[in-house]
């Protein structure tokens, strides 16, 4: 029983720091948006601590598990909330907002992708997802507009037809093997000498609801509309932090269950990691909303992540990490220069907007400078890093078209990221921009560092990482 209630303590802190929110609200007579950031930093802290302190503690075997597989993307997730939810408290102290919403509906996030990273059973798979594409309906409705609630319409539209078939999916197998167990369906799989279509459908369906969420095309629609439209710590949270988890959530489902009917689902993958690379790019180089651009950027790093783990093997699982991560910590670079764009209280979404700010804000573009050429794998920054895992796995496949797919889409991605360049450092400034807060410069700082010198000891990333990586396998 004790083993049981220690396996599930980092996620009692969360539903615990809810429920302090709630309290919060409704007891405390003096709160600011930073009230609720302190409150959901500290019990994401001793989440991310006792996390890390019982990775091997499990008290439902079937259902969830905890090993270092979990564990490290976990951390990645709470450390990168830690981020956002510190960057996001300045939007709502300039803008004199409640950030009660945002950080109760952050922290239930959070809650459910733990859930989710640990399911052993696609029943508690499915509660956990179904349950974060509500909250991402309700994070979306945030911006009360008649604009945002339509993209939300729309949004939740698509995903009640994702949850469908990922009931679906997971009904057929449950009637047909009498399970929904990871270990049991896996097994029921195996079993089979000739794997009926009845059965590819099933894990389809399942599979396609966690790919919606990650934004691969062609499921990739919804993340770059909100992106663009949404409020900026909306924006910035639904892109940088669930991938994190369904990337892992796909990596288990795949090589622990589905991995019977994988060969089948293969060339599909290589498909849409294609496609969402030239997407990407594409959809970048015509946008005109910065942080539709950086989404679209996003489809396409992302296409790029999938086309590495298409071996599902030990160099392609790492070298796909490695690559998500680096690009993360860029895109985070850039959102977090996102706050620094702004004029009279607003902060400015297009790039007409930002015209010659360089000469008032030479740090930032300097940053933002700084985090495209990573972006784009130049080396010495940690994007070098990334690029060089991705193409290093895609030689030892001798995937070489995968290379020179990869080569072409990024001239003309980094025709978008010389456009933003030009309009930062070359365009005439049409107005004065509002001074940025300090703790914006030293994110920033703090972010080039680990861009600038993560590539001189990469040890950690590329050696100790892939220990714990292979024992999702």
């Amino acid at each position: 029983m004790f083993q049981t209630y220690i396996s599930l303590f980092p996620e009692f802190l969360l539903l615990l720091g809810l429920l302090t929110l709630l309290f919060t609200n409704k007891f405390r007579s003096a709160k600011t948006p930073k009230t609720f950031f302190t409150v959901s930093k500290i019990y994401i802290t001793l989440c991310l601590l006792f996390t890390i302190v019982f990775y091997n503690r499990n008290g439902f075997p079937g259902y969830l598990e905890n090993n270092g597989f979990t564990t490290l993307f976990k951390t990645v997730v709470y450390l990168l909330s830690l981020a956002w939810f510190y960057l996001s408290c300045k939007w709502f102290l300039i803008k004199n907002r409640s950030s009660l919403s945002f950080y109760t509906l952050g922290i239930t996030s959070l809650l459910l992708l733990s859930f989710a990273v640990s399911a052993e059973n696609l029943l508690v798979l499915f509660a956990a997802m179904e349950l974060g594409f509500l909250l991402n309906f309700f994070l979306i409705r945030m911006e009360d507009t008649h604009e945002m609630s339509c993209v939300a319409k729309r949004y939740l539209i698509t995903a009640l037809f994702f949850a469908a078939m990922f009931a679906l999916g997971i009904f057929i197998f449950f009637q047909d093997a009498g399970t929904l167990s990871y270990a049991g369906i896996d097994e029921f799989l195996n079993k089979e000498k000739n794997i009926s279509l009845r059965h590819y459908i099933a894990s389809a369906l399942v599979l396609s609801s966690v790919l919606y969420m990650i934004g691969l095309a062609p499921f990739h629609f919804w993340i770059q509309e909100t992106a663009g439209k949404a409020i900026l710590p909306v924006s910035g949270y639904l892109m940088l932090i669930p991938v994190f988890a369904y990337f892992a959530i796909f990596v288990d489902l795949t090589i622990n269950v589905f991995y019977a009917v994988y060969p089948l689902f293969k060339p599909v993958l290589s498909c849409f990691a294609v496609l969402s690379i030239f997407i990407g790019a594409l959809g970048a180089n015509g946008e005109q909303n910065m942080r539709k651009l950086f989404a679209c950027s996003g489809t396409y790093h992302i296409g790029i992540v999938f086309l590495c783990l298409l071996g599902f093997n030990d160099a392609s699982l790492l070298g796909s990490f490695v690559y998500l991560v680096t690009y993360t910590l860029s895109a985070m670079g850039i959102y977090t220069a996102f706050y620094g764009f702004k004029r009279k209280g607003e902060y400015l979404r297009t790039l007409p907007e930002i015209s010659g700010i360089s000469e008032m804000k030479p740090f930032i573009s300097a940053a933002c400078l700084v985090f495209m050429i990573s972006l784009i794998g130049t080396p010495p920054l940690l994007g070098f890093l990334g690029k060089l895992s991705v193409m290093n796995n895609l030689v030892i496949l001798g995937n070489y078209w995968g290379i020179l797919l990869i080569s072409l889409a990024l001239l003309m991605l980094a025709a978008a990221y010389l456009r933003v360049i030009k309009v930062m450092y070359f365009d005439v400034r049409t107005g004065v921009f509002d001074r940025a807060d300090k703790g914006i410069y030293i994110c920033l700082l703090i972010n080039i560092i680990l861009v600038l010198i993560s590539i001189l000891n990469p040890k950690y990333l590329m050696s100790d990482v892939e220990r714990i990586l292979v024992t999702v396998f």
